[in-house]
């Protein structure tokens, strides 16, 4: 989402269930993003929090969504962000020494169950050269033959080994590596990810 003076939206949000009913409700979800946006601007726990009331009236209690949304800002270079509910993005800093890997962990609980719920906003100052990694739990809940989880501690291990790629090359190894572990098994769950790195 295009927020204007060189700032940028980002959103990944999941929906419980499979089909039509889930798909319809992401569609909700994507407009009621843009929507309550433009509506709240930077207030990005206002956004989230105006999402949750709404899904909440249009939902029952077997729909519930995660969602993380942040706005860079490409002169300061602070990403804000709040995280309901979904799996933590990371950032790879490869000009870091000890503990390169940052984990933007989720600032309020999911969408759609309890309306009343508070939602934080977080910022994390970002530098040239880092990498950050917003994926899907279909990725790390891959299994392979042996019924075992991807998991997060196998992605944030390949990504120094991915770092240095271009964002498209780093999605391109994620996901030929989790092909690699899941072998003959199928794939349970759709996988998304998005790479993008601060120039």
């Amino acid at each position: 989402l295009l927020r204007g003076g060189g700032r940028r939206g980002l959103a990944r949000g999941d929906i419980s269930g499979k089909g039509v009913s889930a798909a319809l409700l992401m569609a909700n979800l994507q407009a009621m993003l843009r929507m309550q946006a433009d509506l709240h601007g930077d207030r990005l726990e206002d956004v989230v929090s105006a999402i949750n009331q709404r899904l909440c009236a249009a939902t029952g209690e077997s729909r519930f969504a995660t969602l993380f949304y942040g706005v860079f800002d490409s002169e300061s270079r602070v990403l804000h962000y709040v995280n309901a509910g979904h799996n933590p993005p990371i950032v790879f800093r490869p000009s870091a020494g000890d503990g390169p890997l940052t984990q933007l962990d989720p600032t309020g609980s999911i969408l759609g169950i309890f309306e009343d719920l508070e939602y934080r906003c977080h910022a994390v100052q970002l530098e040239p050269g880092d990498l950050l990694l917003v994926y899907s739990d279909g990725a790390t809940e891959a299994m392979n033959e042996a019924e075992e989880f991807y998991g997060e501690e196998r992605l944030k291990g390949l990504l120094p080994q991915l770092a240095g790629l271009p964002p498209q090359a780093v999605v391109e190894g994620i996901l030929a590596d989790v092909s690699r572990f899941s072998g003959e098994r199928p794939q349970a769950d759709d996988i998304t990810l998005i790479a993008a790195r601060v120039l």
